[in-house]
Parts: C-alpha cells; structure tokens; sequence
C-alpha cells in the first residue's frame, strides 16, 4: 500500500523526455547593421529625432531642404533655411565646425539647435563641442540640448 503513493507520484512526475545529445546548429544568422542618417526637426518648438535610410549627403544640406512629404504630415518642419547651404563641416580633435552660407545672426535660436545636434554622429558623445560660423562671425562651442 505504501509503494502505490510512490508510484503513483513518480507516474505524474515524469514526463516522458529522453535525454538526447545536443543538436548542433547553423551559424547564427546576421544582419548587416547600416547605420542610419539621423536629422533633428522640428514638431511645434520641441527638437525631433528623425532616423532616414543612408545617404552619401550631407545631413545639414537635408535640414535645409526640409522634411519630406510624410514628415511634414506628422507635423515637421525646419527653420535651417535653404539659404544656409551649401553647409560645409571640419571635424577637430574635440570639436566639429559647421560652415554655413548665410549670416548666422539670421538663424534662430532653433535653426542652431537642429544643426548643432544633426551633426554630432550618433556615436560620439552629446556632450561633443560644435562651433557655428559664417564667413564673418563665429559663434563660442555649443553642444546639443537634445536629452535623447
């Protein structure tokens, strides 16, 4: 009578799994990782990160041409004027220089945002040093106010 607890407790605990040798595999399949082309716009005043398939363009010269049809649809837009291109870029031990063509005195306070942050690549620090100037002023290092 004591042995039919026991059986019955080990007929409910197994459950009827083989051990096996491990099944060897395929190599882990893979992606190649392309690194997108990342955009700051606008949405109302508040800076938007926009991520677009690579491109051999200069990011800023995007900003100045402004968002696309279905961007614009979700409420983006810019204030990098056209005619801050053609917009040039030297990249420094610490700092990146942005070059643009019309007076910077023009462009908000916004406008230098979305360069300033547009051309930190994604993986250099947010903390990077960005110097704005034009053929006749230059403005001090800034970095980009974007909390990501």
């Amino acid at each position: 009578m004591k042995r039919l607890p026991l059986l019955l407790l080990l007929a409910l605990t197994a459950c009827g799994v083989r051990p096996s040798v491990p099944i060897e595999g395929g190599p882990a399949p893979t992606e190649e990782v392309t690194e997108r082309t990342v955009l700051y716009f606008l949405h109302g005043t508040t800076l938007t990160r926009v991520l677009r398939p690579p491109v051999q363009v200069n990011p800023l010269e995007l900003l100045a041409k402004g968002p696309t049809p279905e961007e614009l649809a979700e409420g983006l837009t810019t204030e990098v004027p056209s005619s801050a291109s053609p917009i040039t870029v030297d990249v420094g031990e610490n700092t990146i220089t942005v070059h643009v063509s019309s007076p910077i005195k023009y462009l908000s306070p916004l406008a230098q945002s979305q360069l300033v942050c547009t051309v930190i690549p994604p993986h250099w620090p947010p903390t990077t040093q960005v110097i704005l100037s034009d053929p006749d002023e230059t403005l001090l290092p800034r970095t980009c106010p974007f909390d990501a």
